[in-house]
């Protein structure tokens, strides 16, 4: 099993690595593939691994318990989500998805499913269709972790596209 690459699975997974693992048996990992020393950082329930500007991960976990709560893969991971959405997509692939999209300050959740959003680049934070984000523009990541609780919070600030 490779890490940062695989099956992205809303909820679950993302890159091979699991929400509710324990942070420790990702350390290791990070500090062996550490190439640059400002790669690695961690401060209290964060750490990112960083290769570049858009080679990175993301994992945020739980002080106290250890235990990993959301995933953050950047845009250069070969991971994937039904074969269809990717790390490493532009505006335009994701526009041609069949998925339905449900746009929520700078994410894009798919068929109502909230174990998974699509991160988009900070400055198309305010935008009310993706048709106002350059087609070659690439997705600034994907997120898996549990956002159910966005489903209740201003319904209205959601559009759909197909």
């Amino acid at each position: 099993m490779e890490i940062l690459s695989g099956e992205i699975i809303p909820y679950l997974s993302a890159g091979n690595i699991n929400i509710g693992d324990k942070i420790n048996d990702y350390i290791n990992f990070f500090l062996d593939k550490k190439k640059y020393p400002e790669a690695y950082r961690q401060e209290g329930g964060f750490i990112r691994y960083q290769i570049g500007i858009e080679k990175f991960v993301s994992l945020v976990y739980d002080d106290l318990q250890e235990e990993i709560l959301s995933i953050i893969i950047g845009s250069n991971f070969n991971c994937h989500y039904k074969e269809i959405i990717h790390s490493r997509m532009t505006i335009a692939e994701l526009k041609r998805t069949p998925f339905k999209k449900f746009y929520f300050g700078n994410m894009i959740f798919l068929d109502g499913n909230f174990g998974m959003a699509i991160q988009l680049p900070n400055e198309f934070d305010d935008c009310d269709s993706l048709d106002e984000i350059p087609d070659e523009c690439l997705i600034d990541g994907i997120i898996v972790a549990n956002m159910d609780y966005i489903k209740n919070t201003l319904p209205n600030c959601f559009f759909q596209e197909n």
